[in-house]
């Protein structure tokens, strides 16, 4: 996991939330079905990060994220770094909640702030991975025929989140929007995403 790219991803691109995230309008469209070559490399790398961050979570036990450490936990926001180890345990989970969802209905909608970042994050290397390792991605996907709209993941962004301003809470510049008292926060609907709210399922 390259946190830097998952940075990158949530800065605006043309006044909007970066990685095609349209603002209000996302999760606003009926949760999409997946196509079968999505559905495929989004289940790989959602149970590849479980793994990747169960090993970590092992490593870390209770010691504060440091920039250094340049892993899955440094690709979520700072206000995350500080958290014990079973915050992180428990976040992990959410990688093969989703999976698991995403057997079921084929539609791995987030059920919590927790399973949004973790959506986040295996939307952002799976998109990596289509356009730096495409020999990879065909391998994961080998047999399953192409259909138009794979790997369409401007429409997993409109169609799995709640909103589209999850990525803002990244950005230096809106320090504090976890916060529902934050100005901008209440201004947009955002909701709590300070770290104690993140595995309180929706409304």
């Amino acid at each position: 996991m390259n946190a830097a790219a998952v940075y990158a991803a949530a800065q605006p691109v043309d006044g909007q939330p970066g990685t095609g995230i349209s603002g209000p309008a996302g999760g606003s469209a009926a949760p999409a079905q997946l196509t079968a070559r999505t559905a495929v490399l989004l289940r790989d790398v959602l149970r590849h990060l479980d793994e990747l961050g169960r090993g970590r979570v092992a490593r870390l036990g209770d010691r504060a994220v440091r920039e250094a450490d340049d892993d899955l936990f440094t690709a979520l926001p700072g206000f995350t770094w500080n958290q014990p180890g079973e915050w992180r345990r428990r976040f992990v989970e959410g990688f093969e909640a989703l999976a698991a969802r995403l057997d079921r209905s084929g539609v791995p909608r987030p059920a919590s702030p927790a399973e949004e970042f973790a959506l986040l994050l295996a939307i952002v290397q799976a998109e990596l991975l289509v356009t730096s390792q495409p020999e990879l991605v065909e391998h994961v996907v080998d047999g399953v025929a192409p259909t138009a709209g794979d790997f369409d993941w401007r429409r997993c962004h409109e169609s799995l989140f709640r909103h589209g301003y999850v990525p803002l809470l990244f950005q230096a510049e809106f320090a504090g929007l976890e916060d529902p008292a934050h100005e901008v926060n209440q201004h947009l609907h955002i909701g709590d995403y300070r770290p104690d709210s993140w595995f309180r399922p929706f409304d």
